[in-house]
């Protein structure tokens, strides 16, 4: 894909993620990027989502988005350890080159529920 930084890798994949996620009928999406106006709040336990959203059938679902080169570590654990703990569906975005290693992570950490997406080709 060829980025200059973590961070432009990181909103150009949840900004593809958005557009999946409505295509796929989520509703009331929120997305932490510069150019949206509705971000996401934090939640109890001090973590703010990267994306919040309605899945299509109205559960609240959480967003986290991850490049290969900040996956597997105490603040992704941290992060999503809080949104799995407030109850919600929670997602977990990662490049292709590295799912298996958010697979792997997921499973280490202890949180099964957590439902892994990748970008193809990326």
């Amino acid at each position: 894909m060829g980025f200059s930084t973590d961070q432009e890798q990181h909103d150009q994949m949840l900004r593809g993620w958005v557009e999946a996620l409505r295509g796929r009928g989520y509703t009331q999406i929120s997305a932490a990027l510069p150019e949206t106006p509705n971000k996401p709040r934090q939640t109890a336990g001090g973590s703010i989502p990267d994306l919040t959203a309605l899945d299509p059938g109205s559960a609240r679902v959480m967003g986290e988005v991850k490049t290969c080169a900040d996956l597997d570590n105490d603040h992704t654990r941290g992060q999503l350890r809080d949104y799995v703990n407030s109850g919600v569906k929670v997602m977990l975005l990662v490049p292709e080159s590295c799912y298996a290693a958010a697979q792997t992570a997921l499973v280490r950490w202890g949180f099964t529920s957590v439902q892994p997406w990748y970008v193809p080709g990326s």
